[in-house]
């Protein structure tokens, strides 16, 4: 509803109250909840609130890549810094002052930042249709921001910047001149400890992201995958023109008949529903010994009598609708009903009488089907009852469940059918998996966001490794020449390098697992069926995360094992 202007949400609830007062009974009073709710916001609480999630969980990834393409800029910048010292020592030598040392680094920061966030807005220009198929909407251009947003770049510009450069500032400027002459860093082992501490916190956050990245595949992978309790392939559905009077019922039945006489159509059924969760309503069922206070919610489903053969739902117990006079007596339930309704097993459900909150007539069970998932795995099943279409006498779709074949060839076929029976309404078709999909789609696109951080994510910690490596590389050229002539092979060098990250990356994965694991577990609870993660997502990660820094080490020293020790130690 439109609120006129002066008018607070808060000022409905009143006016709500008497509404429901004089228009309900007292039994929908009292389980009956009004809440107004802006519609900026609803579409970020409904389903648990799964939207609203996922802006606070991508933002904190997009925050935490961003500190580590800042760690990054620290341990390059001081594994880069040797080229450097010796400027350093000079401009000190000619009585240069260490804030001016400072400023000029700090400087040099933000303005690799702002030329990083130019690079970056081209990327968002060129990549934005990539990213806008990857969550399947389309990303708002930057004219459709607001005027304010023109202040955030210069912000991320100058907090960036200013935390990339301010430590290698002070690191390097707080050098001797005699020292920086010399070319080589004071204090490198104490300074070592606090950027494998960074490098630490890059593959805390890349392990996190890459385990969420494996588990999110596995939970949708479930949602398509689980047995439904109905079958979704080739069932095709398709609304259809709407006469909501018995003769209107009368004639679907006739139309009905002719698809099913189709060599295509294995079966065809005609209802209010299809099985996307999108039900006519609920009603309120009870056993007639007991009072209506023991009524139960139940989903209904208005449907013909070739439902259940059409998405191939079992029955149980009993028998279904037959499509005569005689189902205006009778009710099927599911198994959940029956549970709910106090029954030990549908046997014994079977010819027992039900009453319909405010409906007169008493109705028998005819038949109880098996559970199935009328909507999405996000919820547990609930108590279902199918009603004859003619109860109501509404219905939206029909459904057909084709043959094995050429699918291209029978929809053909379906189609030309379709002109000739009803000529005035298009062919509007849709395959119910598709229309399942919809169902996940929140989980889909995390699935794609989350392997696009994954690799984002593992592109900048090799980064981190990368620095941390060149850096160790450049201040032990003497050390390694002499191990070379202490008899040390190519490959010792190599392991002694990998041995040094090995703690990091035990390190991490301490880290990592169980704060991944209790994220994710977090997330895993907002589904009633989800998967169990076990420990591959872990150990896989692990090491993956081991070989990938292997890899990047060998790559780095390859050249440092191949040098001739004399020029090593020569150079010092």
């Amino acid at each position: 509803m439109l609120l006129k202007p002066g008018v607070t949400a808060a000022q409905l609830k009143v006016p709500l109250k008497t509404l429901l007062k004089e228009n309900t009974s007292p039994d929908v009073q009292r389980s009956l909840e009004v809440v107004p709710m802006a519609l900026k916001n609803a579409y970020l609480t409904m389903y648990k609130g799964i939207a609203g999630k996922m802006i606070v969980v991508f933002s904190l990834i997009a925050l935490f890549i961003l500190l580590m393409a800042i760690i990054n800029f620290v341990n390059i910048s001081i594994g880069n810094s040797l080229t450097r010292l010796k400027e350093i020592g000079v401009r000190k030598a000619m009585g240069g002052r260490r804030r001016q040392l400072i400023f000029q680094f700090i400087t040099e920061s933000i303005l690799v930042a702002a030329f990083s966030f130019l690079l970056a807005l081209g990327l968002f220009f060129l990549l934005r249709p990539y990213f806008s198929l990857m969550i399947g909407k389309e990303i708002a251009g930057l004219s459709s921001l607001p005027t304010w947003f023109a202040v955030l770049p210069v912000l991320v510009i100058g907090t960036t910047g200013l935390l990339a450069g301010i430590y290698p500032a002070f690191v390097l400027s707080a050098q001797p001149s005699v020292t920086a002459l010399k070319g080589k860093l004071r204090n490198i082992k104490e300074k070592l400890l606090f950027r494998r501490s960074l490098v630490t916190v890059q593959f805390v956050t890349a392990i996190v992201v890459f385990v969420a990245a494996i588990v999110i595949d596995k939970q949708v992978s479930y949602f398509f995958n689980s047995d439904l309790g109905f079958t979704k392939d080739k069932v095709v559905t398709v609304p259809v023109p709407r006469d909501w009077t018995p003769a209107g019922v009368a004639h679907m039945k006739l139309m009905r008949d002719e698809f099913r006489a189709m060599p295509e159509v294995k079966e065809a059924a005609f209802a209010y529903e299809i099985m996307d969760g999108a039900n006519s309503g609920s009603a309120m069922i009870y056993r007639p010994e007991n009072d209506s206070s023991t009524a139960i919610a139940a989903a209904r489903l208005s449907t013909d009598e070739y439902f259940l053969k059409t998405y191939n739902i079992k029955l149980n117990a009993g028998a279904f609708y037959e499509g005569n006079a005689g189902d205006s007596a009778k009710i099927v339930i599911n198994e959940a009903a029956v549970k709910a309704l106090g029954w030990k097993s549908a046997a014994a459900a079977i010819n027992q009488p039900l009453r319909l909150y405010n409906f007169n007539q008493v109705l028998y069970v005819s038949g109880v089907t098996r559970d199935f998932h009328f909507g999405s795995l996000h919820d547990a099943i609930t108590p279902v009852y199918f009603q004859p279409v003619e109860a109501q006498n509404i219905y939206r779709f029909i459904s057909f469940q084709l043959r094995p074949g050429n699918t291209t060839a029978q929809m053909a076929a379906l189609q030309r059918k379709w002109q000739t029976v009803f000529p005035d309404t298009p062919f509007d078709f849709r395959f119910l998996d598709d229309s399942l999909a919809q169902l996940y789609e929140t989980e889909t696109q995390m699935q794609r966001a989350a392997k696009a951080a994954t690799v984002v994510a593992l592109m900048i910690v090799l980064l981190g490794v990368l620095g941390i490596v060149t850096l160790s590389i450049t201040k032990r050229g003497k050390e390694m020449g002499i191990r070379k002539v202490l008899g040390a092979s190519g490959l010792n060098i190599t392991l002694l390098f990998i041995k040094e990250f090995s703690g990091i990356i035990i390190v991490s994965n301490l880290i990592a697992w169980p704060l991944s694991w209790y994220l994710l577990q977090h997330w895993l609870m907002d589904y009633a069926y989800s998967i169990h993660m076990g420990a591959f997502p872990f150990v896989g990660v692990g090491v993956l995360m081991t070989v990938l820094v292997a890899a990047v080490i060998i790559v780095m020293t390859r050249r440092l094992a191949a040098t001739d020790p004399v020029r090593s130690l020569r150079t010092e």
